[in-house]
């Protein structure tokens, strides 16, 4: 991003604008949901809606959504197995045979996913607290840390500590979300 910037030297400040404003999105979502559903809230968002076109619309959003996450999620590893095995078997990166190898990677890679989420028992506390640990870590702790291990000289006293804080909160909830989820796994939505 800070290579492909109008004035790389804006940087900071727009990595500290970005901040603030995810962090008033979500305030102000979270705001307005409470406004309108209060204590009554549903542990799923979806039943909040009601029974018309938008929210059928907005359930099926929600079911596509990790449909196309899974694939996109998946793509890294598929292509990583399929340069390994095109270098191993030495075939080259185009034509028929290694479209034929790439759908069979891919539909292995899924029906392996398919057999875990089957086979281990209450998959869905393992997914739970990798997703507490690994979601809050990746998104919001890491980056934070790289981010003022790499700038601290330049950063101002005031950047300094909104990061600080930033790096804090993540590993804060980090830790508290992959708590929850071991100790109350019947409280997912």
């Amino acid at each position: 991003l800070k290579n492909d910037m109008a004035d790389p030297s804006q940087y900071n400040t727009m990595v500290d604008v970005t901040y603030v404003f995810v962090v008033l999105a979500y305030s102000a979502m979270a705001a307005a949901g409470y406004l309108m559903f209060g204590d009554s809230a549903q542990q799923q968002v979806t039943l909040n809606l009601g029974n018309n076109v938008i929210s059928h619309v907005t359930v099926w959003i929600v079911v596509l959504n990790p449909i196309s996450k899974f694939a996109l999620d998946l793509a890294p590893i598929a292509l990583g197995l399929e340069n390994y095995a095109a270098a191993r078997l030495r075939l080259p990166t185009t034509g028929w045979l290694f479209t034929l190898l790439s759908v069979v990677i891919r539909t292995i890679l899924v029906a392996l996913a398919l057999i875990v989420v089957i086979l281990v028992p209450d998959f869905a506390m393992v997914l739970g607290v990798l997703g507490s640990a690994c979601a809050f870590t990746v998104s919001v702790a890491f980056p934070t840390a790289c981010y003022l291990i790499l700038f601290w000289p330049k950063l101002s006293v005031g950047s300094r500590v909104v990061n600080a804080l930033l790096l804090v909160l993540g590993v804060v909830c980090a830790v508290v979300g992959t708590v929850a989820a071991v100790l109350f796994p019947d409280a997912r939505a």
